[in-house]
């Protein structure tokens, strides 16, 4: 895993999308440049070239293109077309552009928005089928030294069993026996006979810290093994901070949940700017909504609902009402699989998130922001913060529209789904910085697009 501004990427994914994208240059580049455009700096064939590589790659991410978990299968090769639709959208509009900028005829435009759809898909094949070929003879695999017996080890033994994982544990040993066991394997888990045997990192998964070989641990980190704990182990690998064995020294003296008032201007700004440009983008839509609603069910278009804020300070949330006016007479309750309260065009704007629209007048306001971790009802957040250590925790940063937990997970409904998410909102909050905010911006878009996890 490599960090890239507070965030992981997984090594081969970020070797071959560089790959994809140095392909996809060099191809667009070769087209421009047959095709003959004007010299000028503002349509150079570089510069054309790299605005149409940098389309593609925004596309690759709204489209989950570039995900860790994502097989080769079925998933891939939708992902693969949305994002060839996607690039070749943004990219005739790239052209289009390029067009007003230049004297560039109606045969050479023609040309280059016939390039757009060939190109994209032969480099994705080639790039995903190279990546098979890697991952498949063991190419990216980190040999993995795992220390544990119990519960934590047998999840990190189950996930290094996944398709598309990068860890492969050679080797495991208990703790069962104390230091005296570790110490009669002492010259047999030297650092340099590990070093020998490939291995370059320990991960620590013990359920009860009590035996760890301490004097190895310290031998193997000074002679360049890392040793990795299994909290920090979650967080790399799977994007998530495990808060069912939720350690609060381990987070008190990590490194993170800091975003300077640069980030916070840049942050708030971003949201009144992308607030308004959202709303005036989807006026349209969001007026035929409204009709529709209005006419299938007798009741108000719009729906208030109230959410903790940040510091759990309530504000009324604003939605499409999606469900009939008589819904909720009594005690709160989650929405369900097929939930027979909600409307024929509810169902659809659930299911497509259009009833989320209206957040961004909360957004707007500064009730919400476009990312951070999803306003729950008090009602709800009592009941949880009473099965979940720390769940009020995530009230200290200003709730979103969208969210790490919401591009990652499904919509919840239990208190084990709660659980699962505030995992991935301590990553959020743990890791927040604008290219985060970005990244989960644009793969809300997937989201939307693959209606996942709606109800």
């Amino acid at each position: 895993m490599i960090r890239v501004y507070r965030h992981f990427v997984a090594t081969n994914t970020l070797i071959f999308t560089a790959i994809e994208l140095c392909i996809v240059f060099i191809l667009f580049h070769l087209v421009v440049r047959l095709v003959g455009p004007p010299t000028d700096s503002l349509t150079s064939p570089t510069a054309l070239s790299v605005l149409l590589v940098l389309t593609t790659a925004l596309s690759g991410v709204a489209a989950g293109f570039y995900q860790r978990a994502i097989n080769y299968s079925g998933t891939w090769l939708l992902s693969a077309a949305v994002t060839t639709g996607l690039a070749l959208a943004l990219g005739g509009l790239v052209v289009l552009a390029f067009a007003a900028l230049s004297s560039a005829n109606g045969i050479v435009i023609g040309q280059l928005e016939i390039a757009l759809p060939v190109i994209c898909p032969i480099c994705f094949l080639a790039t995903r089928w190279a990546a098979v070929a890697a991952t498949s003879r063991g190419l990216f695999m980190r040999p993995v030294l795992l220390i544990g017996a119990g519960r934590k080890a047998a999840e990190i033994e189950a996930f290094a069993a996944k398709s598309g994982s990068t860890i492969k544990i050679v080797r495991r040993l208990s703790t069962d026996g104390g230091d005296a066991s570790m110490s009669a394997l002492a010259p047999e888990l030297s650092a340099a006979y590990l070093k020998a045997e490939g291995i370059g990192e320990a991960v620590i998964a013990a359920d009860e810290p009590r035996g760890l070989p301490m004097g190895l641990l310290f031998q193997w980190k000074v002679s360049g093994i890392a040793v990795t704990d299994y909290q920090t182990f979650w967080e790399r690998e799977a994007g998530f901070i495990a808060v069912s064995d939720f350690d609060p020294a381990w987070f008190v003296y990590a490194d993170g949940c800091r975003r300077g008032w640069t980030g916070r201007v840049i942050k708030r700004v971003l949201d009144i700017v992308l607030g308004v440009a959202l709303l005036v983008a989807t006026a349209p839509l969001f007026c035929l909504c409204a009709l529709l609603i209005y006419l299938e069910t007798p009741g108000g278009v719009f729906y208030r609902q109230e959410r903790s804020g940040r510091y759990g300070i309530p504000f009324d949330l604003i939605k499409f009402r999606s469900m009939r006016n008589d819904a909720e007479p009594g005690t709160p309750q989650w929405a369900s699989q097929n939930d027979p309260r909600v409307t024929r065009i509810g169902k659809y704007i659930r299911s497509t998130r259009i009833d989320e629209l209206p957040q961004l007048i909360n957004v707007i306001r500064g009730d919400m922001s476009l990312v951070g971790p999803r306003p729950e009802r008090p009602f709800f957040v009592d009941q949880l913060s009473q099965n979940i250590s720390h769940y009020a925790d995530r009230h200290y940063v200003r709730p979103g529209l969208t969210g790490w937990a919401q591009i990652n997970y499904p919509y919840g409904a239990t208190v084990e789904d709660a659980r699962q998410k505030l995992s991935y909102d301590f990553y959020y909050i743990k890791n927040q910085s604008i290219l985060l905010d970005l990244f989960i911006l644009l793969s809300t878009v997937r989201v939307v697009l693959f209606r996942e996890g709606a109800r």
